[in-house]
């Protein structure tokens, strides 16, 4: 699944901000940025158990899979399209800000069990 897909900027971003030079504080930090960058998933998974009824929960799971990696396809394309339109980095930012929150807002509107 790609759902963590925007981690490793961040973690680029957290090691450019913070301007490390020693080498062994920015490979502990960058553990610790993987490892809890992958406990995001998972909740995916465990939210999706309490929104849909169990006769219906391998297709939903199946529908989640298939969505997030879809948007793991468009991502880098969509990305690609508003830099090259814009010549703007700034405005790709804007756009997946918008497209998670988008995300978001349906979220909550999705039918309980």
């Amino acid at each position: 699944m790609e759902a963590h897909c925007f981690g490793w900027w961040r973690r680029s971003l957290l090691l450019t901000i913070l301007n490390i030079t020693h080498h062994t504080t920015a490979i502990v930090l960058l553990f610790l940025a993987f490892f809890f960058g992958q406990m995001g998933p998972p909740i995916f998974f465990t939210l999706i158990q309490d929104k849909v009824s169990q006769d219906k929960l391998g297709a939903a799971t199946g529908v989640m899979n298939g969505v997030c990696n879809g948007f793991g396809i468009a991502g880098p394309l969509l990305v690609g399209f508003i830099v090259a339109v814009t010549t703007s980095y700034n405005k790709r930012l804007f756009a997946l800000v918008i497209l998670a929150l988008l995300g978001a807002w349906l979220f909550r509107y999705f039918p309980e069990n």
